[in-house]
Formats: C-alpha cells, sequence, structure tokens
C-alpha cells in the first residue's frame, strides 16, 4: 500500500529534525520494516543532507502536496527541451519548487513572439476530481490583472493530465536579495513592501489566497516594480460557485513564512497571507527572520512560529536605523498568532505602509498592558477559579487606584488623558478578558466579580460632576459592555443577571438620549449623532431583552420597535452620501447593518413569544430576517474555512426561527426543508468542546428539526434529533452549571423530549427524565426559567395520568398551575387585562388541562375542575382570537373540547360546558381544515 501523503510528510519532518548519524539508522530501519515509505522517501533525501534550513528544505514542502502515488517520477519530470504544451515550446528548467516545476518557454505557434514562464503543476492536479476545480481557478486567475502580479497567460493539460500554467515571466531578484544587493534604505524597503501588500491585497478582493507568500515568489525587476508570482494553485474562496476547498489537507507552505494555523493545518484565509507579509517585512526591516535562526531546524522554526511572539523590529541587532514605534506596531500586528488580532487584510497593511510613508498617523497599534493580560489569559485556559479570582481582584484596585490617581491630580490636562485611559480601561475589560473567560465553562464567579468591579467604577464616575459629550458617549459604552455581560440573551454566553443587566442598559439610555438628540452642526457633529443614536438603539434593544426575559413582553417590544425604526432611520440621506469605500464609511455601514439584522432576529423571536397581534407579525418577521442575513452575507466577502464562516451561525439561528414558526402554522414541508441541511451542516462545527455558538446552534436546530418531525408523523427521526439536542445541552450545562442561559437550554430540549415522550406513548420515560432534571437552585430564578420549569411539571404531570397515576399527577400539575397563574398575574384571570407572553398563555391552559384529568376520578373536585377547564378554554380562545393561524394552539383548542366531549366523569357533564366544548371543537377544526382536510390536528397533536 502506497504511503499516504500525511504520513509522507510527516517522515520527513522527523528526519529533517535528526542529526545524519540518526537519519541514517532510521531510515535502515524504515527500509527493511516499511520498504513502500521508504521508496517514497527517496527523491526527497537529497534535500534533507544538512542539518540546516536552506533552499534545499523545499524538498519537505514538495512532498506536502505530492500524491503519494506518484512520489517517483512523472509525466513532468521526463519532458525535454523543445517539447510543445499548446501554443508553448519548452526551453529549459528554471527550478523546483513546492508547487511545482518551472520552465522557461517560449511562444512557438508564429502568432507573435514572448518569453515566458510555463509552470507544471504536481501530479495531485492531474486528479480528474480536481480538473474542473482547476479550470474554475485558472478562469479567475485569467480575470487577475494587477501591475505587480505576474499575469496568467494560458492553461493546459498534457496527453498524461499534468496540468500547467503558462505564466508572465519576471526577470529579477527576489524582494529580500534585491535590498540587500542595492543595500537599499528604509524608505525605499517600506514602498516595496506597499506594493506587494497592494497586490496581495488586489488578490484576496477576487477571492483568492496565495498560501506560500516568502521573497522567492516575490521578485523586484529591473525598473524596482515588485511583481508577486504563483498564485497558480491559490484557493479559490467564490461560496457561489458551491465549489469545495481545495486540498485541505498538505497544502504548500514554507515554515518560517507559513501562518501558525497553516501549521497547525488549519483552515487557511486571507489573513494567513497577511501573516506572511509580515514576516517579509520584518526581514526587509532587520535582514533576519522572526522566527528562524541560522541553525535552526524545521521543526523548531514551526514550534517558534506557533507559540513564540515576535519581537518588534526596532530591537533586533541588524534593524535599520530610523525604525519607530509606528513600524513596530504595523509588523507586530501583521504577525499576531491568532488571525482575528491581526490586521484585517492586506489592504489594511498596505493602507499603514502608505500612512507611514507620508508621515500620517497609522491604524495598528501595539497592545496595551491591558490586551497583553488578555492574550495571557487565552494561552491559560486551564487556570483555577482561584487564580482567576486573583486577577479580577487585581482589576478591581486597579479601577480604584486609577479612579483616585484622576482625583487627586490637579492639572486638567493629565487628568483628561488618564480619564481616557481609564474608560479605555473598564471598556477593554469587558471586551477581553469578558470575552476569552465567557468561552471556559466554571468562570461564572470570575465574570460577575469583574462586572461588579467594573460597574463599581463606572456608576461613581456617572455619579461625578457633569460629564463632557465625549466622556458621556465613553460612560454609555462602557454601560453597554457591561449590560451584554451581565444578561446577553438567552441563548448567549450572559451571566443571567437579567434584571440588572436592564438596569446598566437604561443607564446606557439615559447617557446618550441627549447625544443622539444633538444637531449636525458643526459637520463633524453628524457622524457623532449618528453614532449616538446606533448606541442608543443598542441600548433599547438591552432593555428589550431583559424585559423580555423576565416576562414583560409588553415593554420589550416597544423597545424594540423604536430601536429598528431609529437604525433604519440612519442611513445617510441622499446627496449626502460619504465615499463608500472609506474605511470610516465601510465600518459605520457594516455596524448598522449588524445591528438591523439583530433587531430583526429579536423581533421576530420575541414577537413568536408575544401576544396576538405581535405573533402574527412574527413569520413575515423571521422570512425579512432570514432574506436580510443571506444578502449581508453575500455582500461580505470573507474567506471560505473549514468549519463555521463569518455569517454562517446566523443563517443557521435565522432559519432554525423561520423553520419553528413555518411549524407553527403548518408549514411543514417547507421548515423540515430549511432545518435538516442547518442540522446537518451544525454537527462536525459542534464537535470541538470550545466551539459554543455551534453547539448551540446544533441543540437548538436539532429541537427544532425534533419537533417538525414528529409533527409530521416521523416519531423515530423526531425523537432521535430531541435527543440528541438533550444529550447536547445536558454537556453545556454540566460545563457551566452556574449559567442560566445553559439552563434554560437544557430545560428547553428536555421539555421537548419528554412531550415528544408522552405524546408518542412512552409515557414512563417521559416520567423518568422529567424527574432527572436538575431542582432549581436556591434565590429567585429569572421569570423564563420559572416558567419553563413549571411547563416541565405539567408534560411530567399529564404523563404520570397517561399512566393511570393521576394521585401522583394532581400536586404536580396544582404546583403548575398556580406558578403560571402568579407569572400571568392578572391576565391569567382575563386575557383581556394585557398582553403576555403566547408560551405563557398556552402553558396555563395545558396546566389546567393536566389539573382537570389528574382531578377527574375525585367527584368533590367536579366543581373546580370544570373551572379550571373554562378557564383554559377561555385562555385559548381569547388567543386565537387575535391569532387564527395559530395551528397548533388550535390544535390545542381542539383536544381540550375533544376532551370534555369524550369525559363521563361528573365534571364535563354540565349542558353549558358540553355546548361550549362543542364550538370551541368545531371553531378549531375549522381552521385546521385549512391544514388538514378532515378538520382534526395530527395524531401528536391530540395529545395535548
Amino acid at each position: 500500500m502506497r504511503p499516504s501523503r500525511d504520513a509522507l510528510k510527516a517522515a520527513l519532518y522527523d528526519l529533517s529534525e535528526m542529526t545524519a548519524p540518526a537519519r541514517s539508522q532510521w531510515l535502515d530501519r524504515c527500509a527493511r520494516d516499511m520498504p513502500t515509505l521508504h521508496e517514497a522517501l527517496l527523491p526527497y533525501l537529497p534535500g534533507l543532507n544538512g542539518p540546516t534550513l536552506g533552499a534545499s528544505q523545499t524538498a519537505v514542502h514538495q512532498a506536502a502536496i505530492a500524491s503519494a502515488s506518484q512520489a517517483g517520477a512523472t509525466g513532468a519530470e521526463t519532458l525535454t527541451p523543445g517539447t510543445r504544451l499548446g501554443a508553448w515550446a519548452l526551453d529549459e528548467p528554471l527550478g523546483r519548487g513546492g508547487m511545482g516545476v518551472v520552465w522557461a518557454a517560449h511562444r512557438a505557434d508564429g502568432h507573435f513572439e514572448r518569453q515566458v514562464a510555463l509552470k507544471l503543476l504536481p501530479p495531485l492536479w492531474a486528479d480528474p476530481t480536481l480538473r474542473a476545480r482547476f479550470d474554475r481557478e485558472t478562469q479567475v486567475l485569467a480575470r487577475l490583472s494587477h501591475p505587480h502580479i505576474a499575469a496568467l497567460l494560458d492553461a493546459g493539460r498534457t496527453e498524461d493530465g499534468t496540468a500547467w500554467l503558462v505564466m508572465e515571466r519576471v526577470d529579477g531578484l527576489p524582494l529580500t536579495e534585491h535590498a540587500r544587493r542595492h543595500a537599499l534604505g528604509l524608505r525605499a524597503r517600506v514602498a516595496l513592501m506597499s506594493q506587494l501588500a497592494e497586490a496581495v491585497a488586489h488578490a484576496h478582493r477576487h477571492l483568492l489566497v496565495h498560501r506560500d507568500l516568502k521573497p522567492a515568489n516575490v521578485l523586484v525587476d529591473a525598473q524596482g516594480q515588485v511583481r508577486l508570482l504563483d498564485f497558480g494553485v491559490a484557493r479559490l474562496l467564490d461560496e457561489a460557485a458551491g465549489a469545495e476547498p481545495l486540498t485541505r489537507e498538505g497544502n504548500p507552505f514554507t515554515p518560517g513564512y507559513a501562518s501558525p494555523e497553516q501549521i497547525r493545518g488549519e483552515a487557511v484565509s486571507t489573513l494567513g497571507d497577511v501573516f506572511s507579509l509580515g514576516v517579509m517585512l520584518h526581514e526587509l526591516l532587520t535582514g533576519q527572520s522572526p522566527f528562524r535562526g541560522p541553525s535552526d531546524t524545521v521543526g523548531t522554526v514551526m514550534q517558534r512560529t506557533v507559540h513564540e511572539e515576535a519581537q518588534p523590529p526596532s530591537r533586533q541587532p541588524g534593524a535599520l536605523p530610523g525604525i519607530d514605534a509606528d513600524l513596530d506596531a504595523i509588523t507586530l500586528r501583521a504577525l499576531a498568532k491568532q488571525p482575528q488580532d491581526r490586521l484585517p487584510g492586506a489592504d489594511a497593511l498596505a493602507a499603514d505602509l502608505r500612512a507611514w510613508l507620508s508621515g500620517h498617523p497609522v491604524a495598528a497599534r501595539l497592545p496595551s498592558p491591558l490586551e497583553r493580560a488578555g492574550k495571557w489569559v487565552r494561552r491559560h485556559r486551564l487556570l483555577s477559579a482561584t487564580a482567576l479570582l486573583g486577577v479580577a481582584g487585581t482589576l478591581g484596585f486597579a479601577f480604584t487606584s486609577a479612579r483616585n490617581a484622576q482625583q487627586a491630580d490637579g492639572h486638567r490636562a493629565v487628568a483628561e488623558q488618564r480619564l481616557q485611559q481609564v474608560r479605555a480601561f473598564a471598556r477593554q475589560v469587558i471586551h477581553d478578558y469578558n470575552r476569552e473567560l465567557e468561552k471556559l465553562p466554571g468562570t461564572v464567579k470570575v465574570r460577575e466579580q469583574l462586572v461588579g468591579d467594573a460597574l463599581r467604577y463606572l456608576d461613581a464616575e456617572a455619579s461625578g460632576p457633569a460629564p463632557s459629550p465625549a466622556f458621556q458617549r465613553e460612560l454609555a459604552q462602557a454601560y453597554l459592555a457591561i449590560g451584554g455581560v451581565q444578561g446577553r440573551g438567552i441563548a448567549g454566553p450572559g451571566l443571567g443577571q437579567f434584571e440588572a443587566a436592564g438596569r446598566s442598559f437604561a443607564q446606557a439610555a439615559r447617557l446618550l438620549q441627549p447625544l443622539c438628540g444633538m444637531p449636525d452642526t458643526p459637520p463633524q457633529n453628524a457622524g457623532e449623532r449618528a453614532q449616538a443614536c446606533l448606541n442608543l438603539a443598542q441600548a433599547e434593544e438591552g432593555q428589550a431583552q431583559a424585559s423580555a426575559l423576565q416576562g414583560r413582553h409588553d415593554l420589550a417590544l416597544p423597545l424594540l420597535r423604536s430601536a429598528l425604526a431609529r437604525v433604519e432611520g440612519l442611513a445617510p440621506a441622499a446627496g449626502h452620501q460619504p465615499d463608500p469605500s472609506s474605511t470610516p464609511a465601510a465600518a459605520a455601514k457594516a455596524e448598522r447593518e449588524t445591528l438591523r439584522l439583530s433587531l430583526l432576529s429579536t423581533l421576530a423571536s420575541l414577537e413568536s413569544l408575544g401576544d396576538g397581534a405581535a405573533w402574527q407579525q412574527a413569520l413575515p418577521r423571521a422570512r425579512a430576517y432570514q432574506a436580510a442575513v443571506k444578502q449581508a452575507a453575500q455582500d461580505t466577502t470573507a474567506p471560505a474555512a473549514i468549519g463555521p464562516g463569518p455569517w454562517d451561525i446566523q443563517a443557521g439561528l435565522a432559519a432554525d426561527l423561520l423553520a419553528f414558526l413555518q411549524g407553527a402554522h403548518g408549514e411543514d414541508e417547507q421548515a423540515l426543508s430549511l432545518i435538516a441541511p442547518v442540522v446537518e451542516r451544525a454537527r462536525p462545527w459542534a464537535r470541538p468542546e470550545e466551539a459554543l455558538e455551534a453547539r448551540i446552534l446544533l441543540a437548538t436546530s436539532a429541537q427544532t428539526e425534533g419537533e417538525l418531525r414528529l409533527q409530521a408523523g416521523q416519531v423515530g427521526p423526531g425523537l432521535a434529533r430531541l435527543r440528541e439536542s438533550t444529550a447536547l445541552a445536558t454537556q453545556l450545562l454540566r460545563a457551566d452549571p452556574d449559567n442560566s442561559q445553559a439552563q434554560h437550554g437544557q430545560l428547553m430540549s428536555v421539555w421537548r423530549l419528554v412531550r415528544g415522550l408522552r405524546r408518542s406513548g412512552q409515557p414512563a420515560e417521559a416520567v423518568s427524565l422529567a424527574g432527572a432534571v436538575r431542582p432549581a437552585t436556591s434565590g429567585a430564578e429569572p421569570p423564563v426559567l420559572q416558567g419553563q420549569r413549571l411547563r416541565l411539571a405539567t408534560e411530567q404531570a399529564l404523563a404520570l395520568v397517561a399512566l393511570g397515576r393521576p394521585q401522583q399527577a394532581l400536586p404536580l400539575a396544582s404546583h403548575a398551575f398556580d406558578g403560571l397563574n402568579a407569572l400571568l398575574g392578572p391576565a391569567a384571570a382575563d386575557p383581556a387585562q394585557g398582553p403576555s407572553p403566547r408560551r405563557q398563555h398556552l402553558g396555563l391552559a395545558l396546566a389546567a388541562q393536566a389539573w382537570v384529568q389528574a382531578a377527574a376520578p375525585e367527584a368533590r373536585l367536579a366543581s373546580e375542575a370544570a373551572r379550571r377547564w373554562t378557564l383554559a378554554d377561555a385562555q385559548l380562545g381569547r388567543w386565537l382570537e387575535q391569532a387564527p393561524d395559530d395551528l397548533e394552539t388550535q390544535a390545542q383548542r381542539w383536544q381540550l373540547c375533544q376532551l370534555a366531549l369524550d369525559s363521563t366523569a361528573p365534571w364535563a357533564q354540565d349542558p353549558s360546558l358540553r355546548e361550549r366544548a362543542r364550538a370551541g371543537r368545531d371553531a378549531a377544526a375549522s381552521a385546521l381544515r385549512r391544514r388538514w382536510a378532515d378538520g382534526r390536528p395530527p395524531p401528536i397533536w391530540r395529545q395535548g
């Protein structure tokens, strides 16, 4: 059996680490024990004769992409000068690299004369499964026209299928060699890097990633112009074409220039090219690599690239004179270990280099001490909670110290500067520390202390003398950040402190109201006012979410609608459009659109749970939300990735919400066709334990698919999906038991599974599963958790009734009914008293039904049973007057009324009650005929 590419690559890397004697002994054993691997290694051994890294080390990288089945001679290696390939004749070999063999060639069909470079690609590309992708690659490459990129002129295949590319021939020296030979000064070297970054940015805008940027692929011609080579096997990122990412394993790269994620075998993106550009910039500024010493092995270089931070170029022994803090910042930002910490693209790098050359401020900056501490947190994810609490206490002391220092300073200019630093500090604690800590299980207490320290500091600042507008804006944004950590949605990683979150968002709104209302004069005020209005909309959204999670949908929905109108009113007026290509304008547009999508999502979610009028708006709102997410994804240029892309999670959640609402409207087939692919896509994304958002998406979408399959009569697949969702939600809760979002997720998934088991005739398992749920912890739970526990108790009671154990069911049903009654308030007795969530009305009606069924054998409870049945019917009837298209509720009313008509118990014998039941059933049947011809709900819905 031929060795795999991975086996070949691993063996070569191991060999490169060995001394010559050890290598010889290893090869002897390999020849004896693994002759096939030994034979495959032979063509690459000449490049391993020295212990150091050099040009010969490209043998390792050739192996990384070579097909193991073609490890020996290939058709490309048997070609000779004079061979014709299409219109081109080969002249002489120019060299071999990790991407193939390069020949000097010329046009030989008589039309015109031209000298070119013809590249024969590795045998991998002869694979028939890759040919269509190769054709797509070359079509994109042919459109790539830039003065600093060597153009693709032609492409084809030899008779044996070997792919070839004809590139513009560039005569020149590699980038670093050109700079050394011509003794270029600092500005000239930065100018060359600016040209190179612009060329790479141009390719990125055409959805191409180079993946092997290094000086050998960057030539400088006689006119001093950079020419970038070897986009021949660039990754096509165009998702619209439906292409799979090319060669996800064995990608060609050069240690010392490859990014950490490329070395780890992770997804390659445009930010990997930014890292490689950073390496070359460092080399031009210092004459040495940031990660490679003169006698380092391949393994050492890769270890350093992945684990060691690059040092500022200005501190290196061979650094050119004149390297300042800005150039240090640009270089180190490009060389950041995590892609998200780098400059956002090659265009940003080019812009900063141009700014440095022209004496303007650069966007890059060195990380602050706080940011460095945040990176430390990322690197030390296994710290104990005690140690992290120590970090939190230190931050609290820093807040106090900074505050005291500001108060003690009598010089206003210095005080203002310190205030700026303290504001940034407070906000960065929330954004940096919390963002990393929230990914880790068991850190709720630490995050609570961090928030408490920051909040005490901000409250002290807010209670001081009237702040300036700029300070007011900073305080408001800090309150926004803290509110988000305290209670960021029920599906997010917030702390679940919804009441406290509401107060923080309200404080932010109070600070922002006057800023949003200020006039647009002078001109610079327009941008500041727009930003204040955007932040005010964020505060309103936060207030709305906090209110909804406390059961106050009547407060939440007006806030959300106000925020959405505010954001949609912020688009620049006609005749006052800023340049859309400018960075500030693009950033402002992106921020508006992100908030608009968030508001659409939150509105649709809450409307689906709100009163009848709101529920009617939820389905069209969910359709608008999904369409907006699709449009935003199409408008956003982002690298493809193995795993969820920047819009995939949001698109999945949008589809989940829409499918849920379609199911409630009886659109089962459309809903299933929408949600099933989401579950399949999310499953591999959710495998890493740290992929929190993907795991939440899988848990919720599997839950929705399970419900829909049960409604469609697919009991086995439906229960399987619900079990999958419950298992995942339980894992999430076990990892973070104090997190109220995780508690809600598990309660919701268990409730749906228990209901599915009961409805499908498996009440014993339903009772067992409901009884195993962890009881409420001490202290008051948010209403959203209380309501979910009460609905679970209702299901357990109904399952006990189905098992013939009404005496055990009655206390549970009473507990559920009384609890939901209290949550609804006045609307429980009379739905006309005020709007309240759909789920609570339906929950109360079902709890009343459970109580009636449990109490049926008790003649002494007949009058109370009749009263509660009537209350349940009134709840459902009033709801359906507002939302007649709610087929799930129509089915619940049909079942409730049929229960009374079928019962022989004393409570159901009153003529007026039976007449009411008959009228309710017939009204429900009339609505249900729009979906089911016989006016009867599907069997799964007839069980309550």
